[in-house]
């Protein structure tokens, strides 16, 4: 289901009700806790830091991809 949810244009994934709520890029349209909304899944370059010397790892956690980037 949550999958389905970040694939979608109108909608995101809400991590503290663990439910798809309407949303788009800039924000939830339905309330969810601040810093816990997710519109979209990351594309295999995003990269947060001002570096691009950086290690990037995937792991699957209990079903779900965690992505990790960290300076090297």
């Amino acid at each position: 289901m949550q999958e389905s949810c970040l694939n979608s244009k109108v909608c995101g994934w809400c991590w503290n009700t663990k439910t798809c709520i309407p949303g788009n890029e800039k924000g939830p349209l339905a309330p969810c806790l601040r810093g816990r909304y997710e519109f979209g899944s990351p594309k295999n370059t995003f990269n947060p830091l001002n570096t691009d010397n950086v290690k990037i790892t995937r792991s699957n956690v209990q079903g779900a991809q965690l992505t990790t980037i960290t300076p090297n």
